[in-house]
């Protein structure tokens, strides 16, 4: 009766034991885990705030996008989500095709779309919406506005743009002139962590955030115009529109 009462505590020592080590590994699978994403969010959005900066950076003036298009476009809104913070809903702008080619390049009209995505996720203490960004773009050549990026789980998106006056402006409202300088942030969360382990309090992302500010080349510049695309004049609606 002794040896079975031994084999028994011995069983039961043994399991607590082994237990213990699967609580711990999964805990460390996990936290792997949401290391991983998080890192992928910060590449993520990295990425996507140097396309912004390098399109603001090498915004072209109204003159020019005028004797690319025979015609111009500056758009800068902004709405409210439900959680009652404000962003960006769409900025739109000429800018260069290709930077690398300097005053040489033809001038394309880009534009930042935000949707939201219908999917919330806890952000620190608050249910946050989540967006979904697309860069579109419209060159003469192609004739058409295309897709050519899309950035998912975006919790926050603001862009502005500084005056000749020194004035920061959120809405395109009144923006006659080529901006001097160009003010930009995202906020990407990762994806939903994995299921907390029972007894552990589950663990709310945080959101990756990127800012910047260039200086807008084009600003008070007297250079010549760009070359001018074949195609059709004119610039047609962007999606949001």
């Amino acid at each position: 009766m002794a040896f079975i009462l031994d084999h028994l505590n011995a069983v039961a020592v043994g399991a607590v034991l082994l237990g213990a080590l699967l609580v711990v590994q999964m805990r460390q699978q996990r936290e792997s885990i949401v290391t991983t994403q998080r890192h992928g969010a910060r590449i993520t959005s990295a990425a996507f705030i140097e396309t912004v900066q390098r399109d603001v950076e090498n915004l072209r003036t109204n003159e020019q996008a005028q004797a690319a298009f025979e015609a111009t476009r500056f758009v800068l809104r902004r709405a409210t989500g439900t959680d009652g913070e404000t962003y960006t809903s769409h900025v739109s702008f000429p800018t260069l095709k290709d930077p690398g080619l300097g005053s040489a390049s033809p001038v394309v009209i880009v534009g930042y779309t935000v949707e939201p995505s219908g999917a919330t996720l806890p952000v620190g203490p608050i249910e946050r919406p989540l967006y979904r960004i697309t860069r579109y773009e419209y060159s003469r050549a192609d004739g058409t506005v295309r897709a050519t990026g899309t950035i998912e789980q975006v919790v926050d998106f603001d862009v502005a743009f500084v005056d000749v006056d020194g004035v920061e402006v959120w809405t395109h409202t009144g923006m006659a002139e080529t901006p001097t300088r160009g003010r930009m942030s995202v906020a990407v969360a990762p994806a939903r962590p994995p299921r907390a382990l029972p007894g552990t309090a589950p663990t709310a992302p945080m959101a990756v955030r990127f800012a910047g500010v260039v200086e807008i080349a084009a600003s008070g510049a007297t250079a010549g115009l760009p070359p001018v695309e074949a195609g059709t004049a004119g610039i047609p609606a962007f999606p949001g529109d």
